[in-house]
């Protein structure tokens, strides 16, 4: 269900053109992007730049480059659209060009070139199909002969396979024409599933063995094991891949074959069952894919997945799967309604409840891989979601899940998601309930008007009461709320530090920030908090970075702090968690940073580690 994270490298690092038309990395890492203006290296930071060079026999042939190839030997081939083929001599750093005719009228475009298991390569043109030996070697023309049926079946060869038993596929505009045993070329039937001349685009053998045919205007196919051909069929709604043109298929990932497309984006099918999802350009999305009209892809060394479209170079950590996203929006290929998910609340069974902006709730059942969605109704205000923000879900009593929303508290019930609001007399039914936390029979209440409880034992009525001995905070926007270990109630406020409630005593204790001042809070804003494992009080803060009190007894005042001498990158903290091995994470508004606690150090963590967002609303997780 997690979407696709793409990153798009900045064209103004030296990219001479946007339309990216074949891929390739040599034996040294670096990634070669051929455009129509010329070939690129790209070395992790810039591109260089190759071009055609007017009486230089060694420069680029042609500047419009159609294929890329690197052989066994980790040679580059390039191919141009003028039929010249050239190889790169990377200890001379110059080009090797190869003539396939002496005629340029009888040269066709490049399309495709294949490695022969030998010295030399196959090359594929729009006027046939050559065999090259070697740099200086005999090059073996095969063209279309009409009396002979093992001949080439059209002059135009679109893309060539060198498949694991070292045979030759070629793909042409009327069938494959495929080697055989005894190396001579025979011509394919098609299955009747075709029905005629089928328009070849692309080849990939997978790791299985089988055969992937990619086609112009007729889809995807594949030939299994035992030779029998399957129709892939795509299992959503919208553009089907059975009347799109095939530009490459790409074994992503030993799970995925990846299908590019004409205008359509990428087709991400899954090895085991052929299950389908399209990957889509999405203006409201900056880490989706780049353009819908792509044109190559290559896998890397690395596991890294790059996509050259029309508009510019991609690349998707394919191998990564630690950090997991999903992207939100009216387009979403995961179901989650809404991009601001302002609240999240995991659960026993493995689901996980995300509050939304202004779309209700989505349950993510993690084990079904589904998305279950409670959608707002402003028809029905007191049995629906409203249409506002959800900035807390809590687990309470009789299985009821209750939800902060800027216009009110509401009920779910966890297992029929039956809705209910909630009348909280003296309290007007739409006031905003900001925080929450349930202590047994007790659910406390954070909102603009300070500090609630609420008795969920009475039978009668639920009635929302002031604290006895939390005058202070009356007026005060209450933030966040914590029970400690000792059961007294920890609260955050936006405009005045952090308060500790004694519940036996009736004692509101005050933790004033003081700036510049050692051990003590260095904002007033407080919106997180939590107690980790070892019983420690971290506090999230708007500008003043972390705080951590060792002893939160009422009796210690003294913080320790986490800012940007400790590696904290951005002050704006907004929500803090702890992971089973103790370490602590924290999203702020310059990216997610993890804090190892023992160290007293903070990891920012960013693209490298697989992350793409980079701003988090406030308490969110």
């Amino acid at each position: 269900m997690a979407d696709k994270i793409f990153q798009h490298v900045n064209p103004e690092l030296g990219l001479p053109n946007l339309s990216v038309m074949a891929l390739a990395q040599d034996r040294q890492g670096f990634i070669w992007a051929g455009t129509q203006d010329g070939l690129v290296r790209w070395d992790g930071y810039r591109f260089r730049q190759y071009r055609p060079r007017s009486n230089d026999l060694h420069s680029l042939p042609d500047n419009f480059i159609l294929v890329l190839f690197t052989d066994r030997r980790g040679r580059l081939w390039v191919g141009g659209n003028n039929g010249e083929l050239a190889r790169y001599d990377a200890l001379q750093d110059q080009f090797v060009r190869i003539e396939l005719d002496r005629q340029p009228s009888q040269r066709g475009s490049i399309l495709a070139i294949a490695d022969d298991g030998a010295d030399g390569v196959w090359v594929g043109t729009r006027r046939g199909l050559f065999h090259v030996r070697s740099d200086h070697g005999p090059v073996v023309r095969y063209l279309h002969q009409a009396n002979d049926p093992d001949s080439l079946p059209d002059d135009d060869v679109s893309c060539l396979l060198r498949d694991q038993q070292g045979r030759m596929w070629v793909g042409t505009r009327k069938g494959i024409w495929r080697q055989g045993g005894n190396g001579r070329f025979f011509r394919m039937a098609a299955s009747t599933l075709v029905g005629g001349p089928l328009f070849v685009t692309a080849l990939l053998q997978d790791a299985s063995g089988r055969i992937w045919i990619g086609t112009d205007g007729r889809g995807l196919m594949m030939i299994d094991g035992n030779g029998n051909w399957h129709d892939v069929q795509e299992n959503q709604t919208g553009p089907k891949l059975n009347k799109d043109r095939v530009q490459f298929i790409l074994a992503a990932s030993k799970h995925e074959i990846w299908v590019g497309t004409v205008g359509q984006g990428i087709v991400v099918v899954q090895t085991g069952n052929l299950h389908t999802r399209r990957l889509r350009h999405d203006i409201a999305l900056s880490n989706s894919l780049l353009d819908d009209n792509v044109q190559c892809a290559l896998l890397d060394a690395s596991g890294m997945v790059w996509v050259g479209t029309n508009y510019g170079l991609s690349f998707h950590a394919a191998q990564q799967n630690a950090i997991l996203h999903l992207l939100g929006g009216a387009t979403s290929r995961s179901g989650l309604r809404d991009k601001n998910v302002f609240s999240a609340l995991a659960r026993p069974d493995g689901s996980v409840w995300l509050g939304l902006h202004t779309w209700g709730v989505n349950i993510l059942q993690v084990q079904q891989r589904k998305l279950d969605w409670l959608h707002p109704d402003g028809d029905s205000p007191d049995h629906a979601l409203p249409q506002a923000r959800i900035f807390q879900l809590t687990p309470a009593i009789r299985g009821q899940i209750y939800a902060a929303t800027s216009r009110g508290l509401y009920s779910i019930d966890e297992k029929n998601y039956q809705v209910r609001r909630l009348s909280l007399p003296p309290r007007n039914i739409s006031d905003q309930v900001r925080s929450m936390v349930v202590d047994g029979n007790t659910l406390w209440l954070g909102a603009r008007d300070g500090l609630w409880q609420i008795d969920l034992a009475h039978s009668g009525p639920m009635r929302a009461q002031r604290v006895a001995g939390g005058e202070l905070l009356d007026q005060q926007l209450v933030i966040a709320l914590a029970r400690a270990p000792d059961g007294a109630i920890w609260i955050g406020t936006r405009d005045n530090g952090l308060y500790r409630f004694d519940q036996k005593q009736g004692h509101l204790q005050h933790f004033a920030a003081q700036i510049n001042q050692a051990g003590a809070l260095s904002s007033s804003n407080v919106c997180g908090l939590l107690f980790d494992s070892k019983g420690r009080l971290w506090v999230a803060t708007q500008g003043g970075g972390v705080h951590v009190l060792d002893r939160p007894d009422g009796m210690a005042s003294h913080f320790w702090h986490i800012g940007q001498q400790q590696g904290l990158n951005n002050l704006l903290v907004n929500k803090i968690l702890e992971d089973r091995q103790g370490l602590i994470w924290a999203s702020t508004d310059g990216g997610l940073v993890r804090i190892d606690p023992v160290q007293r150090r903070a990891q920012v963590l960013w693209r490298a580690e697989g992350v793409a967002l980079r701003e988090y609303w406030v308490g969110s997780g």
